[in-house]
């Protein structure tokens, strides 16, 4: 109802194949971008938990079937909360109507792929620097208590290194 009467459907079976292709194209990149938000949390859980010593007890997810860790599946669900407690699913669905404004269904060119791999690419480079950004506190938190255990275990030799700074850096995690 927001698109108003101007759409003029497609009067032939190439039309409809075109459209459909484009509107596939624009649903699919929608939600490829949601998709990336989310995977830069997951990769920075990744991050965290590697560093942090959790990445050995492992977990299997229920949503993908997949292996994943603690840690990585906690702040996915995290941000999946804060996602709709902040109502952002309401700026998707409005992106999704602002994406009808700009590319009208059944009308204009068909979307070409000229430029598409360098969208790609800086869509994964925000995806990598957002999980970054997301694990630097905790792999500077980890990186101390590395520090830290490392210049105890040079001041008292006879200390057993692993027993010990397992739980530790487990706890700093």
């Amino acid at each position: 109802p927001a698109l108003g009467a101007d759409v003029v459907p497609p009067v032939d079976i190439i039309g409809w194949v075109l459209a459909g292709a484009r509107e596939l194209t624009v649903g699919l990149v929608l939600g490829v971008t949601a998709r990336a938000l989310f995977a830069g949390v997951e990769l920075a859980g990744g991050l965290v938990e590697t560093q942090a010593g959790f990445s050995l007890a492992s977990l299997i997810d229920p949503i993908s079937g997949d292996m994943t860790q603690v840690t990585s599946l906690y702040q996915t669900l995290l941000a999946t909360c804060l996602f709709l407690a902040a109502d952002l699913h309401h700026i998707f669905i409005m992106a999704l109507r602002h994406s009808y404004e700009l590319l009208p269904p059944a009308g204009g060119d068909p979307i070409t792929t000229t430029g598409l791999g360098a969208q790609v690419s800086a869509l994964g480079l925000k995806l990598f620097g957002l999980a970054v950004q997301l694990a630097v506190p905790a792999l500077v938190v980890t990186f101390s208590v590395d520090l830290v255990l490392v210049l105890v275990s040079r001041a008292v030799p006879q200390m057993q290194f692993f027993s010990v700074g397992y739980p530790v850096k487990m706890a700093g995690g």
